[in-house]
């Protein structure tokens, strides 16, 4: 079942990790390394750049850097501390809408 919002969202998500990533001066393998090498820095690259789509697990766990990177490096909590170890999808989704 494809869903052209759905595609739409992801984009628009991809392109903000992008750009976090360049402002923050954040490598790809910086990303493979805090995803414990659940996510290769080639396989970063591909999606980043082409339009390929990322599989239900490692966009759980991208998602999950992103937003934990977002709140630590522009101040939307005081620590990475005061965030859950593991957040559901729906509040990551929901998170990154707002």
């Amino acid at each position: 079942f494809f869903c052209f919002q759905d595609f739409i969202y992801d984009f628009q998500v991809k392109e903000e990790i992008r750009i976090f990533t360049q402002r923050h001066h954040i490598s790809q393998t910086a990303i493979s390394k805090a995803t414990h090498q659940a996510i290769s820095q080639s396989y970063i690259s591909q999606w980043l750049t082409s339009n390929i789509t990322m599989g239900d697990a490692k966009r759980r766990i991208i998602y999950e850097w992103f937003v934990r990177q977002k709140r630590r490096l522009e101040g939307a909590y005081p620590s990475a501390t005061t965030m859950p170890a593991k957040v559901p999808l729906c509040l990551l989704l929901f998170e990154l809408k707002t």
